[in-house]
């Protein structure tokens, strides 16, 4: 039980902070009345768990509640999952199809969210695979710059000198992984990576192994897609949302629903409300000048600002990652991740429903306490 409450940063990380508060709590509520059981003492109060109904109530919610926490981020992966379902979800939660969303609409829940989900996870495993060939390149280059090191055969230390054994001795001592299994290392190695890039198979457990070729083809196939494009892409995903709804109207929504969040974040700051508004003009004005200048007709021009004055990128409209590229590769992966979203969501449905349900849950909390605030 207590385990849980010893992930580190639990309390800043917003998913798990909503689950675990309460069991932290509920634990302080049985602790508090066994104190009090034990200060009052036999005479005053029965110390027998079967007739305390009290004690019973508090230990059964206690239960409860240890019981999601530990379903939901009970361990590693768990907690890796339940962070990226969090984080994609936000990133329906922070566009024009928020609405949608917290009123459970069935195109957005059912469809648009796993297949953004697969996206997303591939794009991770992509990223990931970029990186190491980066790292590799790079390891490359040095071991050229300063000639390659000498590989010396490992000596069977039967043959050794003693010199030679004690320096073996001391270099075993140094070395941790030195005298581990090769099951060991391979552990090791594991969580070395792991901590260095990320989870490599974030959903494991929830999609059929037999596809993972699938999502490591399609990795490999969004190496060749434009940043723009890639994020075109996630965009088109999103615009399912507003299925049956014509462009020009889901340009005004898109427009609207930004204008009512610089409103509210207006209205909730405590001073400099109107030099962030005219700022979001200007990041406005400049956003939808970089919007005219992208694929197909415009390649590579990016902001080049420093990060921290970068345009945020708002819900396009008129995405078509599809016309960028003549030789219907987008189709192909854009068939491939519907196909691996609906996987994701009924290979072990019961699991992907319950997990959806206590996220959705989070954002709903979110949102009304957002608009209390607003009302204060």
């Amino acid at each position: 039980m207590m385990s849980v409450l010893k992930i580190p940063n639990w309390k800043t990380i917003t998913p798990f902070a909503y689950y675990l508060n309460p069991l932290n709590d509920s634990i302080t509520v049985v602790r508090k009345t066994l104190l009090k059981m034990n200060e009052d003492g036999p005479l005053r109060i029965k110390y027998i768990i079967e007739e305390n109904k009290q004690l019973q109530d508090e230990c059964t919610v206690m239960v409860k509640k240890d019981y999601l926490a530990q379903w939901l981020v009970g361990d590693h992966l768990k907690q890796d999952q339940f962070k990226f379902i969090f984080d994609t979800t936000k990133i329906i939660y922070d566009s024009a199809l928020r609405d949608k969303l917290l009123g459970n609409n069935e195109i957005v829940v059912g469809s648009v969210l796993p297949k953004l989900i697969a996206y997303k996870s591939i794009l991770s495993i992509r990223n990931i695979q970029l990186r190491k060939t980066e790292e590799a390149r790079k390891q490359r280059e040095k071991d050229l710059r300063e000639g390659k090191p000498v590989v010396i055969e490992a000596k069977d230390p039967k043959k050794m000198t003693q010199e030679e054994f004690i320096a073996l001795q001391l270099e075993q001592q140094n070395n941790p992984t030195a005298n581990m299994s090769d099951a060991q290392k391979a552990h090791a190695h594991e969580e070395e990576e792991l901590a260095k890039y990320g989870r490599y198979w974030i959903w494991e457990g929830y999609f059929n192994e037999k596809n993972k070729q699938k999502w490591l083809d399609t990795a490999e196939a969004l190496k060749n897609i434009n940043d723009h494009v890639l994020q075109d892409i996630e965009d088109f995903i999103l615009l399912e949302g507003f299925k049956g709804t014509k462009p020009e109207k889901i340009r005004q929504l898109i427009e609207d629903d930004h204008n009512l969040r610089i409103q509210q974040a207006k209205k909730l700051m405590p001073k400099d409300g109107d030099m962030f508004e005219d700022k979001e003009k200007i990041k406005n004005r400049k956003r939808k000048f970089m919007n005219t200048i992208r694929p197909p007709d415009y390649w590579n021009f990016f902001d080049d600002a420093p990060s921290v004055d970068r345009v945020q990128h708002v819900l396009r409209y008129n995405a078509k990652p599809h016309s960028s590229y003549s030789d219907g590769r987008v189709e192909e992966i854009m068939n491939t991740i519907e196909e691996i979203g609906m996987n994701l969501q009924r290979y072990e449905e019961a699991k992907w429903n319950t997990i959806k349900k206590h996220t959705l849950e989070i954002f709903a909390h979110e949102y009304q306490e957002f608009k209390r605030k607003l009302e204060d």
